[in-house]
């Protein structure tokens, strides 16, 4: 691993980390590993096995996703490795992704090469928390794609969206994660909390949201209060992010503020959003109707219109 400048240029440090490591032809020679994947394991420089999760594995497709727990990621480093084990027939599975994402560190991630049938269509936890998810009118309009983390999600910015099975208490100091890609110039939510699961009602509990304006300006905002219309506090992008691209997006609450970053770099702090509004409400993804109150609200509506391959 290489979090040096010449590398993902990371300058803290970090524990329990979930590294991503992704297999392929150009680097795996799949023949040699059994046809499920169950034979991998992976330890640090000293030896000692670390927690894994076995996203997704197809033998024929040459394709391979896991989530390595770290206890530790040193910034400005070139020297850090781990070793990867494979090539024994017999072997039982050791993916554990509960262990890899563990409470508290981790409230909900959802892998969307998880997604099960039904209707409609659930989306299973893979943290400790166990919280299944569900995509609301799923087959009308949105499908699965291949991106760089695996599986995604398609929005149609019609009426796809996703929506958490149980809901959450007022959740305080908290990070907001995902990854996203979009060329639409009719913005939408990307990632949010709200009072009601799945319905366009117009109640004014709803923050704690990442979203998109029609500019392609990302903005993530918390409401302190909504006596006499919501008192809210936002960061903004300075640059817009509908090219096309792949974007990483995370929202953060805590002492210092509410402040956004974007492809691991802060773009944006308002020191004055350290306490977000007191309610109970669902996490929701693609659709939080209305936005009209907070600024840079699209002009259609809540939908988004872009893919999506992951959330936490």
């Amino acid at each position: 691993m290489n979090t040096s400048p010449t590398g993902a240029n990371v300058t803290g440090s970090f524990r329990d980390f979930p590294l991503r490591v992704r297999l392929d032809s150009s680097n795996f020679d799949f023949s040699q590993a059994r046809d499920d994947g169950w034979d991998l394991r992976f330890s640090g420089k000293d030896e000692m096995p670390l927690p894994f999760e076995i996203e997704s594995w197809d033998q024929a497709g040459k394709q391979g996703i896991a989530w390595v727990k770290l206890d530790s990621i040193v910034g400005n480093d070139s020297g850090q490795l781990i070793r990867m084990y494979w090539g024994q027939g017999n072997a039982d599975s050791e993916s554990h992704p509960h262990v890899v994402f563990n409470s508290p560190n981790f409230g909900a991630v959802w892998h969307f090469q998880n997604l099960g049938a039904g209707s409609p269509p659930a989306l299973k936890n893979a943290s400790a928390a166990g919280d299944t998810a569900y995509a609301g009118d799923f087959p009308n309009g949105s499908s699965l794609v291949d991106t760089h983390l695996g599986k995604g999600v398609h929005q149609n910015g019609k009426q796809s969206e996703l929506y958490t099975g149980k809901p959450f208490t007022n959740p305080g100091n908290l990070t907001l994660s995902l990854w996203f890609r979009t060329t639409t110039d009719s913005g939408g939510l990307l990632l949010g909390l709200k009072k009601a699961q799945a319905s366009a009602d117009s109640t004014l509990e709803r923050d704690r949201q990442i979203w998109m304006d029609d500019s392609g300006i990302i903005r993530f905002g918390i409401a302190e209060s909504i006596s006499g219309g919501i008192t809210e506090h936002m960061a903004a992008s300075p640059a817009a992010y509908n090219d096309g691209n792949w974007h990483w997006a995370v929202g953060m609450v805590s002492s210092a503020g509410t402040a956004l970053y974007l492809d691991g770099k802060q773009v944006a702090l308002d020191p004055t959003g350290t306490v977000a509004l007191n309610y109970t409400g669902y996490w929701r993804m693609g659709f939080s109707y209305p936005l009209s109150d907070w600024p840079g609200a699209p002009a259609a509506g809540g939908f988004r219109s872009g893919a999506l391959p992951a959330g936490a």
